[in-house]
């Protein structure tokens, strides 16, 4: 999804700067081939919200202390509350607050309280947007001076295909001249019905 493929290009880019050591934290997933710094590789425990909690809040620390980092980064909203040392976290929306009906009760109120909690304790905030930074002073009560805002970059791979590539393209997938794409994960909060009403109306 979204914040993956977000840390996945923000670690094959800290990749290239020696002056720190870096360690990734990793339970799934992979890592960019550039990847220089340690790796120390967990049991993939995420995947419900009270699993999540006890990995970032209780399995964590005892490793974060043993590293001891200058600086913890929660890339995807959290960090650990115990953990006493420096802190910044990466808040992409608050989507799981405006559009609440959206998200499970379990997931909505994990996001909500452990976000809330840890912007709150964090060093600094980074956010994408103006638009998010808003979110996070008004929603999260949080110093606007507190938050920074880090556009994403975009991919070499994103780039204008040739004529003869996009021909080729319509003619795998089997697509007239004029067609509608939508990308991104299918999920409730991103309001595919509108979408599909859109395009019906098109």
């Amino acid at each position: 999804a979204g914040i993956h493929q977000h840390i996945y290009n923000i670690l094959s880019h800290l990749s290239n700067n020696a002056e720190y050591d870096l360690t990734a934290l990793v339970s799934d997933g992979k890592l960019p081939p550039e990847w220089t710094g340690k790796v120390i590789r967990q049991s993939a425990r995420r995947h419900s919200p009270l699993m999540r909690i006890l990995g970032e809040q209780l399995a964590d620390l005892p490793l974060l202390q043993r590293i001891n980092p200058a600086l913890y980064h929660g890339m995807g909203f959290i960090s650990p509350l115990l953990w006493r040392g420096k802190s910044i976290i990466t808040i992409h929306d608050l989507s799981f607050m405006r559009f609440s009906q959206t998200h499970s009760a379990a997931r909505r109120l994990y996001l909500r309280w452990m976000t809330a909690a840890s912007a709150k304790k964090a060093n600094r905030i980074i956010t994408v947007s103006r638009h998010a930074k808003s979110e996070i002073v008004n929603l999260l009560g949080v110093h606007e001076d507190k938050i920074d805002i880090t556009l994403p970059g975009v991919s070499p791979e994103f780039t204008r295909p040739t004529d003869a590539a996009i021909k080729e393209f319509k003619r795998q997938e089997n697509l007239t001249d004029r067609y509608i794409l939508y990308l991104g994960t299918i999920e409730p909060r991103k309001n595919l019905p509108t979408l599909l009403r859109a395009y019906e109306s098109l």
